[in-house]
């Protein structure tokens, strides 16, 4: 019984050494803790691996401490069955104690406690080293099993480690004694429940403690955490005020209009808001439906038309939406806008936040852009790529068949831009293109491919159709008025009659060009002849005497045939020229319409004159036989010896008609005006003529009868 007192006051006093292990423990993570009430995320990092490096320390600190008490408890008296060898120490407490703080003191404690009892004066230490092990090993897989099950030491899982490390004790005796085990009840006894008992009661104290000290940091740790959160919330609720003052001032000074609805109703609007629907004070408008103001909703992914309310319920339930909108004003004008809405959440309700601005100005430059890249700048009928991509995408479609592809080339667009500028040029395809787009149905498409050529592209025509176009626009455009140039076309046709023949629309493309140009070569002396007749009228209408002029040359023309034998090819030669010798004046300046020349020998056309009349006639020359070639027409001012303007023609050199000409004109002006030789009679004319034969004249004409022609 003594040896159980003095057993129970040395494990007392092994308690108090383990209890001072504890307190170092708790000191040691105070002093250590972390100061301040927030840290970022790179500090919070930081922490997690001082405390791992924390705990690696405190299992390392307190495996010395246990293998000093357990040292300090091998060199105290023994207590025991000294002839067995058997002591009663601490080391099996400790050591079931060391498990509380993590591996390395398991470790560190068996250690110390083997190499201890190996070198403990008394004898007989196989048996009790290899017991140590087997708790430690005991120990190690109870702690690998609460691992992995995520699990904390607890008195349940320490007690099994107690009484278990108890009876491999018992083991130890019951091994050592071997068949006098009767008389060591007492020590295996001691070792099976004393041993356990104490172990588990300074468990049960030290967790006591450490579970008080947890306490006391979890404390401190909130008392930190809610520190931390005041002062979190003093930030956000600054955050908020900053934000409102924000909002307000973003609302209400914002360029945009911005609504906040709910329910459908404004209950709230800016002034950009206000002045977009005409509104001055804004309790006219808070309250009022904004449905109210809704004219229409652009088409909604591709769903068409959708009621602002449906708009209204997919935002309230989270949805972001923009789309264009075109609302009614006060006064009942429309804008088109473009509408922005999301979901708003106040600290006190919930609201609909739409923003807006006006896109009307936008959409029709938009519009006008387009239409620039789609449409003809002159005509406003389609452009060439706009035409085939029109053509493209209704080929492909077979409800569209028969199909015609018509071509239509001006008719002398040319002569009008180089007789009456371009201009008039413009009006001549403007008012073809717009006879094309009036003889044509709204779902055909008129284009303009290129400087004087248009196509359209009929769908659902067949050949008689398209000839009774045609012939429609044919008669629409003779019964057109003009002013410059009368407007007429050479058209072309082809027609494909379904989508699966193998006819190409390439080849109807290339037929109906064809036909277009035979047209064009089968009228183009017929159109040449009205385009000069057409020039002819203008001059007469611009210069009415012109007409009086050409009248009484043809008079006088007719008198000289009888006085002088004409060849016909010089009689329609010298027919044109009455025609057409001051056509030139249509593009002349009337400073130069007059005849030059100081005296009767120096008399001649004004140069920029004839000059124009070659432009003229040149256009038309090209397929009008017998008229006169603008090398001639230039010889109109050489006179007979030589003494010209322009090329030093002399004699026969210059054709017979233009001799002629020159005569009879200079005759007829002599007659008529009054500016170069005053007024002169008949005979005064013909003397006068006469005195410049062989000079300006052909002296065979002057020997003619001219008096019979007077």
């Amino acid at each position: 019984m003594e040896q159980v007192v003095k057993l129970i006051s040395k494990l007392a006093v092994v308690i108090v050494l383990l209890l001072v292990s504890v307190v170092f423990e708790e000191y040691f993570i105070s002093a250590t803790k972390p100061k301040g009430t927030s840290m970022p995320d790179d500090a919070i990092q930081e922490t997690k691996n001082e405390r791992i490096m924390k705990s690696l320390i405190i299992q390392l600190v307190q495996g010395l401490l246990f293998s000093l008490f357990i040292y300090m408890d091998s060199n105290t008296e023994p207590i025991g069955l000294k002839e067995y060898g058997i002591v009663y120490d601490s080391r099996e407490i400790v050591l079931n104690l060391s498990v509380i703080y993590g591996p390395l003191t398991v470790t560190i404690t068996a250690f110390a406690t083997v190499v201890i009892r190996s070198i403990n004066p008394m004898g007989n230490a196989e048996i009790p080293v290899i017991g140590i092990i087997l708790a430690f090993i005991l120990e190690m897989l109870v702690l690998c099993y609460l691992k992995i099950r995520k699990r904390n030491m607890n008195t349940k899982s320490f007690s099994l480690i107690a009484f278990a490390t108890g009876l491999g004790g018992s083991a130890c005796i019951l091994i050592m004694v071997g068949e006098k085990w009767e008389k060591y009840l007492l020590p295996m006894v001691i070792l099976v429940f004393v041993y356990p008992i104490l172990a588990i009661s300074a468990y049960k104290i030290i967790e006591s403690i450490r579970n008080s000290n947890r306490l006391v940091t979890e404390l401190y740790k909130s008392e930190e955490k809610f520190n931390k959160m005041n002062a979190e919330l003093g930030r956000r609720l600054e955050e908020l005020r900053e934000n409102e003052i924000h909002f307000k001032t973003m609302f209400y000074y914002s360029s945009e209009a911005i609504f906040l609805i709910k329910n459908n109703k404004i209950v709230d609007i800016n002034e950009a808001g206000m002045e977009m629907l005409g509104y001055r004070r804004k309790k006219e408008i808070i309250g009022m439906k904004f449905s109210s103001h809704v004219v229409e909703i652009r088409p909604f992914e591709n769903k068409g038309r959708v009621q602002i309310e449906t708009l209204f319920a997919r935002v309230e339930k989270g949805e972001t939406i923009s789309t264009e909108i075109k609302i009614a004003t006060r006064k009942f004008a429309t804008l088109l806008i473009e509408a922005f809405m999301i979901k708003l959440k106040t600290p006190t309700d919930e609201y609909i936040y739409l923003s807006a601005r006006d896109i009307s100005l936008r959409k029709t430059r938009e519009k006008e852009i387009l239409h620039k890249a789609r449409y003809d700048e002159i005509t406003n009928v389609a452009n060439r790529k706009y035409f085939n991509e029109v053509i493209k995408k209704r080929l492909s479609n077979p409800e569209n068949y028969p199909v015609c592809y018509l071509m239509a080339d001006v008719n002398g667009l040319k002569l009008a831009n180089d007789v009456f500028g371009h201009a008039k040029g413009d009006e001549l395809i403007i008012k073809i293109s717009s006879v094309l787009k009036s003889c044509c149905r709204s779902n055909d498409i008129v284009a303009r491919i290129g400087g004087d050529e248009f196509a359209i592209f009929l769908t659902n025509t067949d050949e008689k159709t398209a000839e009774s176009l045609v012939d429609r626009i044919n008669r629409k455009l003779d019964a057109e008025t003009y002013d410059s140039v009368k407007p007429s076309a050479s058209i072309g046709y082809a027609v494909k009659e379904t989508l699966f023949d193998k006819v190409g629309f390439d080849e109807i493309i290339k037929k109906a060009d064809e036909m277009m140009y035979e047209n064009k070569s089968a009228s183009r002396e017929k159109n040449r002849k009205i385009f000069l007749d057409n020039m002819v009228d203008k001059l007469y209408e611009m210069c009415p005497e012109e007409e009086v002029t050409s009248s009484n040359l043809k008079i006088l023309l007719e008198k000289f045939k009888g006085i002088y034998a004409v060849e016909t090819n010089v009689e329609k030669k010298l027919d044109k020229l009455i025609s057409y010798i001051n056509i030139g004046k249509l593009i002349t300046p009337r400073i130069d319409w007059d005849m030059k020349g100081k005296n009767m020998h120096t008399l001649r056309f004004s140069g920029k004159l004839l000059e124009n009349t070659a432009v003229i006639l040149n256009i038309i020359s090209k397929t009008e036989d017998n008229i006169i070639s603008s090398e001639e027409l230039y010889l109109i001012n050489e006179n007979w010896d030589g003494t010209g303007k322009k090329y030093g023609a002399a004699g026969e050199e210059i054709p017979l008609a233009i001799r002629i000409f020159k005569l009879i004109y200079d005759i007829y002006f002599l007659k008529r005006h009054r500016e170069i030789v005053g007024v002169l009679t008949n005979d005064e004319i013909i003397a006068l003529i006469r005195s410049e034969s062989g000079k300006r004249y052909d002296p065979e004409l002057c020997k003619c009868r001219l008096e019979e022609i007077l």
